[in-house]
C-alpha cells in the first residue's frame, strides 16, 4: 500500500541504518513508488520525498514523478508537508520549476500557518534550490520577522543565510536580518558556532553594518573559536572585513587558534584569512 512504503522509506530514513543492504531494499523501495504516486496521499508523497533525500538517494526518475505529482496537488499539501517537500528537493539537487512554482502559490497566502520550521525551511529549500519566488519570500520575511523572539537559533541562522543568498530586495532582507539580530543577540549562547558564522555572514554578504550584534556575537565567538571549523573560523574573518568592523580582540583569538591548526584547513579557507586580515589591517 502507498502509506506502507512512505512510512517504510521515513522509518529507515530516520533509523539511520546507511549498510548496503539496506540502501538496496530502499532503491527497491524507490524503484515500486513512480508508477503508484497517484494513489499517494499528499503526506505520504511528502514523506516519501523527505526519506529519500535524507538517506542521499534521489533517483531521477522517482523525482521527476514526485514533482509532477506535487505540482499537481499542490493546493491540498498541508504547510508543513510544502517546507518538507521543497526542502527534500533542494537537499537532492533535483531541480523542479514547476513543483516550486506550484507549493510558492499554494504557500504564500498560507505563511501565517508557517511553523518557525517551516519557514526556515521553506527560505532555505529557495535560496537553495536558486529558485525566485518574491511573494513567498516577502511572506515568509513578514511572519519570520513578527516571530523572531521565538525562532529556534537554527531557524534564525538559516533564515538569515537564506535571504542573504536569494536575491530579494534589500530593503525587506535589511528590515529582516535587523529583527533576527535583535533578537538573536539576547541568546547567542545558545548558537551553535556554525550557526553563528552563519548569521554572521549574512549581515556581511547584504553588507548590512549591526554594531551591537556583530560586538556581542565577536566576544562570544572568540571564547569558543576551538569549536569552530575551519570554514567557520574564515567565514567569522571575512565577516567582519568585509562589513569593516574593528575586532581586534577577535582577530587576536583567529589567529591564535588558526595557526596550529592551518594544515587542517582548506586552501579556501587559508586564503580567506589571508585576506581577511589583510584587509582588516
Amino acid at each position: 500500500a502507498p502509506q506502507g512504503l512512505a512510512n517504510l522509506a521515513w522509518a529507515f530514513a530516520t533509523s539511520g541504518a546507511r549498510g548496503s543492504a539496506q540502501r538496496r531494499l530502499f532503491a527497491a523501495l524507490a524503484a515500486e513508488s513512480p508508477s503508484r504516486l497517484a494513489t499517494f496521499k499528499t503526506r505520504e508523497l511528502a514523506n516519501l520525498a523527505w526519506a529519500c533525500a535524507k538517506i542521499g538517494l534521489a533517483p531521477r526518475a522517482l523525482f521527476e514523478a514526485l514533482g509532477e505529482e506535487v505540482a499537481r496537488r499542490a493546493s491540498a499539501f498541508s504547510v508543513p508537508d510544502m517546507s518538507m517537500t521543497a526542502w527534500a528537493f533542494a537537499s537532492a539537487g533535483h531541480a523542479a520549476p514547476a513543483m516550486f512554482d506550484a507549493l510558492a502559490e499554494a504557500a504564500t497566502p498560507r505563511a501565517r500557518e508557517c511553523s518557525g520550521q517551516a519557514i526556515a525551511n521553506l527560505a532555505w529549500a529557495y535560496a537553495t534550490a536558486r529558485h525566485a519566488s518574491p511573494s513567498l519570500y516577502s511572506a515568509l520575511a513578514s511572519m519570520a520577522a513578527s516571530r523572531a523572539r521565538d525562532l529556534s537559533p537554527q531557524a534564525v541562522s538559516n533564515i538569515a543565510w537564506s535571504f542573504a543568498t536569494a536575491s530579494h530586495p534589500l530593503a525587506e532582507t535589511h528590515l529582516l536580518l535587523d529583527a533576527l539580530g535583535a533578537a538573536a543577540q539576547r541568546r547567542l549562547g545558545r548558537f551553535k558556532p556554525q550557526e553563528l558564522a552563519n548569521l554572521c555572514w549574512a549581515f556581511a554578504r547584504v553588507r548590512l553594518p549591526s554594531p551591537s550584534l556583530l560586538d556581542a556575537l565577536a566576544e562570544e565567538a572568540a571564547r569558543r573559536l576551538d569549536a569552530f571549523s575551519g570554514q567557520g573560523v574564515a567565514t567569522l574573518a571575512w565577516s567582519y572585513a568585509t562589513l569593516q568592523h574593528a575586532q581586534p580582540d577577535l582577530f587576536d583569538a583567529i589567529a591564535a587558534e588558526a595557526a596550529p591548526r592551518l594544515r587542517r584547513f582548506s586552501p579556501q579557507a587559508i586564503s580567506t584569512i589571508a585576506w581577511a586580515f589583510a584587509t582588516a589591517g
